[in-house]
């Protein structure tokens, strides 16, 4: 979890966010079960619980801290971000695992998450957005974890921006293509659509329709978990990809009016 200050269009906007609550809620409106782990100090504890549909099961494990962010846009929706305060790393639970058909792991950065959740047993869905930073002071700064070479060949899903994925190969993480050869690869460009690669296949999309002027925060997260729930439900990759692009436009056409 996440409290985010986003400034967007010389607007400040204060939520709740994280990949962990806009995927819930994605999950719950699309009619999925979903299961949910994070952790955040004790005085946010019910205004997270109130964020979540109550439909979600939530397990909110208590840290000295909430991760708090502050994102602001440049006019071509490049994001400076900083990190105020972090919350402890969440701790690996076998039990949360339970009857789960996957598990989608959004962390926020490098050491969010305890090592043992890229190695379950699980389908892995991974965004790639917390290993291709690092936090240096309160600064959020370009970088490649140096694990993903580990753990990429272990994920069945694996989103991130067209900038995300270069700083991998100019990481010196090696050949993506190869290391990552059996996962699905979803390459994101904002709203200019993107790219959804899979051992056989290369699929587009589009924004649809695209939304100008409007804060960002959360759309890559809602967008890769509708493409998670149609993939679940038996949609190809393009199909899926194209619906998710609908909804994630849906997402953003809400938030700005």
């Amino acid at each position: 979890m996440t409290r985010d200050v986003n400034v967007h269009d010389g607007v400040t906007r204060r939520a709740l966010g994280g990949t962990v609550l806009y995927a819930a809620r994605t999950y719950a409106d699309l009619g999925a079960d979903c299961r949910v782990l994070t952790s955040a100090a004790a005085r946010d504890h019910r205004p997270i619980a109130d964020a979540f549909p109550a439909s979600v099961e939530r397990i909110v494990l208590e840290s000295d801290a909430t991760t708090a962010f502050e994102n602001t846009y440049s006019s071509d929706q490049r994001r400076a971000q900083r990190v105020p305060a972090l919350a402890r790393t969440l701790p690996f639970s076998r039990d949360a695992l339970v009857d789960v058909d996957f598990v989608h792991l959004g962390p926020l950065h490098p050491a969010d998450l305890d090592d043992e959740w890229y190695r379950c047993e699980a389908p892995l869905a991974l965004d790639l957005q917390g290993l291709t930073r690092s936090v240096r002071g309160r600064e959020i700064c370009a970088a490649a974890d140096p694990r993903l070479a580990d753990i990429l060949p272990r994920c069945t899903w694996l989103k991130g921006s067209l900038r995300e994925w270069q700083l991998l190969e100019a990481g010196g993480i090696g050949k993506v293509d190869e290391i990552a050869d059996k996962a699905e690869r979803l390459i994101t460009r904002g709203i200019d659509g993107g790219t959804v690669l899979t051992p056989s296949e290369r699929e587009t999309w589009e924004a649809a329709p695209p939304i100008q002027h409007c804060d960002p925060t959360g759309a890559g997260d809602v967008f890769f978990a509708s493409y998670l729930h149609e993939r679940a439900f038996g949609a190809s990759s393009g199909v899926a990809a194209r619906a998710a692009a609908r909804y994630t436009s849906s997402f953003l056409d809400e938030r700005g009016a």
